[in-house]
């Protein structure tokens, strides 16, 4: 199985990181040809997919650095014949409201926003509360994420009832 990734911005590289780590992680390599950067648009998203199908490129899945991203890459995907998620399955980040809505409805990497919210106006006002800046300790706080498993990654989940 070869995976591509069309990420988003370079300033916020931690989604081609962790799609980097999952490579090392399973000695996979990773060839930097299939790795597309630019803006966290539905146009870099279809745009940077069909570059990669006219490159004849051969890959099987692909990991987007958001939603519209992915949204983007299944239209040009359909608009050269190709199958969702039969001929290359796709996986997004973000889980906006449309990716359940479309067909196939996408599968996306979830995040706590609530929670993360809470915990940056928790700090925020922790650092207008102090009266001394050197109180404030760094802070790096970790957030679970959740796959989201929907029709555009080809994987069927069965209820275990």
């Amino acid at each position: 199985m070869v995976i591509i990734c069309i990420g988003g911005t370079l300033n916020n590289p931690d989604r081609e990181l962790g799609f980097r780590n999952a490579h090392v992680i399973n000695n996979i390599t990773i060839n930097e040809s299939i790795i597309k950067r630019g803006s966290a648009t539905f146009e870099f998203g279809h745009t940077s997919m069909l570059e990669l199908l006219d490159s004849k490129e051969e890959f099987t899945a692909l990991f987007c650095g958001n939603d519209l991203i992915a949204i983007g890459a299944m239209q040009a995907i359909e608009s050269k014949g190709l199958r969702v998620p039969d001929d290359v399955a796709i996986v997004g980040y973000d889980d906006i409201n449309i990716s359940r809505m479309i067909k196939p409805a996408l599968t996306t990497i979830r995040q706590p926003v609530k929670k993360m919210a809470k915990a940056a106006v928790d700090l925020l006002i922790e650092m207008i509360e102090s009266s001394e800046p050197q109180e404030i300790t760094p802070k790096n706080l970790m957030f679970p994420m959740e796959l989201v498993i929907r029709e555009s990654s080809g994987i069927t989940v069965k209820n275990s009832k």
